[in-house]
């Protein structure tokens, strides 16, 4: 699962380049609509969402960058310790990484 999270990242932050920038903010949305689907789901799922949230929030600059952070803002009331604890060291790396 690791794996497939760090190739659909590297996805994520190479809409960067992608010629038209209209395109790659769709895109940048759509990813981030269907994390937020998964946040909803099992405890497992929310997880590996957090850390797929963490490692876009390195990757994501301005607009995108707030949205990351708030779903992962979000997270910190979650009745999950461990999810908390996890949603907390993204949002503070997403932080440190800029």
């Amino acid at each position: 699962m690791a794996y497939v999270r760090r190739v659909a990242s590297q996805v994520y932050a190479a809409q960067k380049f992608h010629p038209s920038h209209l395109v790659a903010s769709v895109n940048r949305r759509a990813c981030q609509s269907k994390l937020y689907n998964i946040l909803a789901l099992s405890s497992p799922l929310r997880e590996t969402a957090v850390l797929f949230l963490g490692d876009l929030g390195r990757h994501s600059m301005d607009s995108d960058l707030c949205s990351i952070l708030e779903m992962l803002l979000q997270q910190l009331g979650s009745p999950s310790a461990p999810l908390r604890s996890l949603a907390f060291t993204e949002v503070r790396i997403s932080f440190t990484s800029k």
